[in-house]
C-alpha cells in the first residue's frame, strides 16, 4: 500500500457512465513510477457499473478513494475532488482517459518554485484506438513569467486552455482564493478555472512529455449544446480575463487582437439568441440582450463590426435599440 497520510499528488478524476474504459484509467494510475498520491474517484450518478467498479478499487487500494453524489454535472465532480483533496499539487483525469507510468514524475522532475502550474502535452488517441497522434499541442520545453508573458501565452497556446487535464494546480492556491470550476458553465468550464488559475501564479512550465492519453470518442461531451445561460457566463468570464489582460498589456497589437475576440463573443452570443428564439418570448430575449449590456459595457468600445450588418448589429446595440435589434436578429433566422 501507497503512504497517503501527506500525499504529494489528489488525482481528481469525475466518473460518469465509463464503466467500459475506468479500469484502464485506474491501472494506470496504479501503475505510477511516482507513488506519493491518492486518487479521488466522484462518481456523478452514474447508471451502469461505474459506482461498482469504483468501490471495488477503493476496498482494495487505501489511497483510491470513492465519492457518490446525484447526477450534478462535472464541474460539481470535480469540486468535490478539490473540497475532499489533501495533495499538496492537484491534477485531474477524466475517467475514460489514462496515463502513462511516468505522468507524475513528469510533473515532479519539472516543478518550479512559488506559485506556478506545469502544463504536459498529450497524446490524442481515436476511440478504435488505430489512430494515435502523438505530441499534438507540439509543446517545447517552455517557461512563461506572468502576467508579463501572458498575451504570448495565450496566442501561442491558446488550444491548451479548453481542458483542465495534464495541468498540475497547486492546491494551498486553489483553497486561498476559493477558486472551483463554475457549475453553471456547461461548456467552457475548464477555460475559466484556467484563466483565473493564470491570474494567481507567477510562471507557467510547458514539458514535452505527451504522456497523458486524451481518447476522442465519437459520442463525447464535448458535442453537447449549452444553453444561453451557460453561453452567457462563459463569454462574460472570458471577457473579464481579456481585460485583465489588456490592463498588463495594453499595445496596439493586443488591442487588435483582443478586439477580435469580444467581437467574436458578442457574435456568439447573438447567434446563440437566434439558435434558442423559438424558446423564448420578445420580452425574454430583449432582457437577454440587455443584461449582455449591463455585463459588457467595459468592452463595447472594442466592438468593430467587418460587414455593413454586423455594424448595424452593434450600432443597435450601442444604442440600446434593444427591441428593434431582437427583429432584426429573428429576421436573419427566416431569410439566411
Amino acid at each position: 500500500m501507497n503512504d497517503i497520510t501527506t500525499p504529494l499528488f489528489s488525482i481528481i478524476t469525475p466518473v460518469y457512465n465509463s464503466a467500459d474504459y475506468l479500469k484502464k484509467c485506474i491501472n494506470s494510475v496504479l501503475a505510477q513510477t511516482q507513488k506519493s498520491w491518492e486518487l479521488l474517484l466522484i462518481d456523478d450518478g452514474s447508471t451502469d457499473d461505474s459506482l461498482s467498479i469504483c468501490e471495488y478499487f477503493g476496498k482494495n487500494h487505501e489511497n483510491i478513494l470513492v465519492y457518490s453524489q446525484e447526477n450534478r454535472g462535472v464541474s460539481a465532480a470535480r469540486n468535490l475532488g478539490i473540497e475532499r483533496s489533501r495533495g499538496k499539487y492537484l491534477c485531474f483525469i477524466d475517467s475514460d482517459d489514462w496515463v502513462d507510468e511516468d505522468y507524475l514524475e513528469n510533473f515532479v522532475r519539472n516543478m518550479g518554485e512559488g506559485n506556478f502550474m506545469v502544463v504536459q502535452d498529450h497524446k490524442r488517441i481515436l476511440e478504435n484506438g488505430k489512430e494515435i497522434i502523438r505530441s499534438v499541442n507540439g509543446f517545447n520545453n517552455e517557461i512563461f513569467t506572468l502576467p508579463k508573458d501572458l498575451s504570448k501565452l495565450i496566442k501561442e497556446y491558446r488550444y491548451i486552455q479548453g481542458y483542465a487535464c495534464g495541468k498540475l494546480y497547486i492546491r494551498e492556491l486553489i483553497f486561498d482564493n476559493n477558486l472551483r470550476f463554475n457549475k453553471k458553465v456547461t461548456m467552457g468550464e475548464d477555460e475559466i478555472f484556467y484563466h483565473k488559475y493564470l491570474q494567481l501564479i507567477y510562471k507557467i512550465i510547458f514539458i514535452a512529455s505527451d504522456s497523458y492519453n486524451y481518447v476522442a470518442r465519437l459520442n463525447s461531451l464535448t458535442s453537447r449544446h449549452a444553453g444561453y445561460t451557460s453561453e452567457f457566463m462563459y463569454t462574460l468570464e472570458c471577457n473579464k480575463f481579456y481585460h485583465y489582460i489588456l490592463k498588463n498589456d495594453n499595445s496596439e497589437a493586443n488591442k487588435k487582437y483582443f478586439t477580435d475576440k469580444f467581437s467574436r463573443n458578442f457574435n456568439h452570443l447573438l447567434r446563440t439568441i437566434i439558435y434558442h428564439s423559438r424558446q423564448y418570448s420578445r420580452q425574454e430575449r430583449v432582457q437577454f440582450l440587455k443584461d449582455i449590456y449591463i455585463a459588457n459595457r467595459e468592452s463595447l468600445r472594442y466592438l468593430k463590426g467587418d460587414t455593413v450588418l454586423k455594424k448595424i448589429d452593434y450600432f443597435l446595440f450601442k444604442m440600446k435599440m434593444f427591441y428593434l435589434l431582437d427583429i432584426i436578429l429573428i429576421l436573419k433566422t427566416k431569410y439566411n
